[in-house]
Parts: structure tokens; sequence; C-alpha cells
């Protein structure tokens, strides 16, 4: 059922285009993605590449609730929680 979801909206002419852009390697930018819907173009973004992405969050609650949707589509997501250490030079923590 959700996969038939899943490629009736990739089917829809005008994100359609921007999949096959997406898929031949091609930047691509998604305009006014309301944020209650930015989950659902993550997992069908996710869907269209044979290659694992990254989802940017502004802050921990919105990744918090980022990975809660998508968790849905996807259960083997991965959650980066925040680090507790300030930023350096020195790379990510260990």
């Amino acid at each position: 059922m959700v996969s038939n979801l899943f490629d009736r909206i990739a089917s829809a002419a005008a994100i359609g285009a921007k999949f096959a852009r997406l898929r031949a390697g091609d930047p691509v930018i998604f305009e006014q993605v309301t944020e209650a819907a930015q989950p659902l173009l993550a997992a069908l973004i996710a869907r269209q590449v044979d290659k694992s992405i990254w989802v940017l969050c502004a802050n921990v609650r919105a990744q918090e609730a980022m990975h809660n949707e998508i968790s849905n589509w996807f259960p083997d997501a991965f959650f980066f929680p925040e680090s507790e250490r300030l930023p350096s030079d020195a790379g990510i923590p260990v």
C-alpha cells in the first residue's frame, strides 16, 4: 500500500521530472515544501536514489520529528544525536 502511494506521487509530472534529474546525478531544488511534507519528501527521495542520504535539520527537536516520521517508511533510518561537545577544528568527536 505504501509503495503504491510512493509510486503514485513519484510519477506525478512535476515531481517525476525532478526525480529523473536526481537519479541522473543532477542537483535538484525542492522549493516551497511545507514542514509537514518534508519527511514524506525525504522518504520519496530515499526511494529514488540508490545511495544513503543525509537529512539536515535546524535543531534537535526538528531532527526528532523528522526521524519519527521517516521511521514509518524506513525503520532502519539512523538518528545522530546532538553532540555534547562544542564543534572544533579537530573533527567529529568519537
